[in-house]
């Protein structure tokens, strides 16, 4: 399920705030969803028998948008 948050106040420093356009799912969410990503672990181990710090079950990871804001005023990224 896809939900729309509240955007917030204020962004950290060396953040950004993008409107997401559209999503790109591919075989590694697929994966990422079955808790066999990433590739280099045993067939058919799942996320919750890996050490923390080595799950990633984050779908979506590629998508296209617009910048909104930036707090960061070395960056060459610009709303629009």
């Amino acid at each position: 399920v896809w939900v729309r948050e509240p955007s917030i106040d204020e962004i950290l420093p060396g953040q950004l705030e993008v409107r997401v356009h559209c999503v790109g799912l591919n075989f590694r969410d697929v994966l990422k969803a079955r808790g066999m990503y990433p590739h280099i672990r045993r067939f058919a181990q799942f996320d919750k028998d890996q050490p923390y710090e080595d799950r990633d079950t984050v779908l979506g990871f590629d998508f296209m948008g617009s910048v909104v804001r930036v707090n960061n005023p070395d960056s060459c990224l610009k709303p629009g």
